[in-house]
C-alpha cells in the first residue's frame, strides 16, 4: 500500500511505483530494465520534463510482467512449499 495517497484520487509518483513494483533499490532495477543509468532515473524524478514520452507505458508493461512473476512464484509456493534453500 503507498504510504499517505488517496488511491482513488491521486496520481501515483514515480517514485510510488518504483517502491512498490522494486523496492528500496527501484531506482536501479528501472534504470536495469530500461538499459539507462540510475542517474537518468533520478533525473526523471527531479525533472519530469526530462522522461521519456513512452515511460508510463513502458511501467505500465514493467508492472505486469512484475505481478506474473510474482503471482506464479506464489502458485509455486503455495503447491510445493518452501524450499529448503
Amino acid at each position: 500500500m503507498l504510504p499517505d495517497k488517496d488511491m482513488e484520487t491521486e496520481s501515483p509518483t514515480l517514485e510510488d511505483l518504483g517502491h512498490v513494483l522494486w523496492g528500496t533499490h527501484w531506482r536501479e532495477a528501472l534504470a536495469k530494465a530500461l538499459e539507462v543509468t540510475p542517474q537518468e532515473v533520478d533525473g526523471w524524478v527531479s525533472d519530469p520534463s526530462t522522461r521519456p514520452a513512452d515511460l508510463q507505458n513502458t511501467i505500465e508493461n514493467l508492472g505486469v510482467v512484475r505481478l506474473e512473476e510474482i503471482g506464479l512464484i506464489l502458485v509455486q509456493m503455495k503447491e510445493g512449499g518452501l524450499a529448503d534453500e
